[in-house]
């Protein structure tokens, strides 16, 4: 009993923390709480591993290539004529340790996992960590892009169940962030 009430404890306040808390404070709870809660031993159980890293590339590329490249090429088109934008570093760097890292730790490693241990079912899974995760994103509000969050999002749990490491789909979230941000 104790260690379910902690794992439905984690999965309220982390939610909780996404969509009320200071940006900083849900980031740091999504990524370190997990990593102090559950034993080292169980990591790889949460995708936490780097074993099998280079299957986990070639499935980010190819993933890339499929989804991001056309908006890759939007991006630079909108670029060149207005102007080039430039991304700071300090802001890809955030995008894959303040945002990706943590998220696809707390979503796809923790609540993916222990929804398909729930369902026994990958798909189902992919998709209900899939609408939480686009739940909190709707705490700056309801609009296109907030709920537009799903769909990428699928493409991260769908990563995560291939290649059991959350490693791909943080790389492609991270992308799929630099990208997005860097289009609007």
């Amino acid at each position: 009993m104790g260690t379910r009430f902690l794992k439905v404890s984690f999965s309220y306040l982390g939610l909780l923390s996404v969509l009320w808390l200071k940006k900083e404070i849900s980031i740091a709870y999504m990524l370190y709480l997990p990593l102090l809660i559950l034993p080292k031993a169980q990591w790889g159980k949460y995708g936490i591993k780097i074993k099998g890293w280079k299957y986990d590339l070639k499935l980010f590329t190819l993933a890339s290539l499929l989804f991001l490249l056309p908006f890759a090429i939007l991006s630079i088109e909108l670029s060149l004529s207005k102007g080039f934008k430039r991304i700071p570093l300090t802001f890809v760097l955030y995008q894959f340790l303040g945002a990706a890292l943590p998220e696809e730790v707390f979503f796809r490693g923790y609540l993916q996992t222990e929804i398909k241990e729930l369902t026994r079912n990958k798909w189902i899974s992919i998709l209900l960590t899939s609408l939480l995760f686009m739940l909190a994103h709707l705490f700056k509000g309801i609009n296109f892009l907030s709920l537009g969050v799903f769909f990428p999002s699928l493409v991260f749990g769908y990563l995560r169940e291939k290649t059991g490491s959350i490693l791909a789909s943080i790389l492609f979230h991270a992308l799929s962030n630099v990208i997005f941000f860097s289009l609007f």
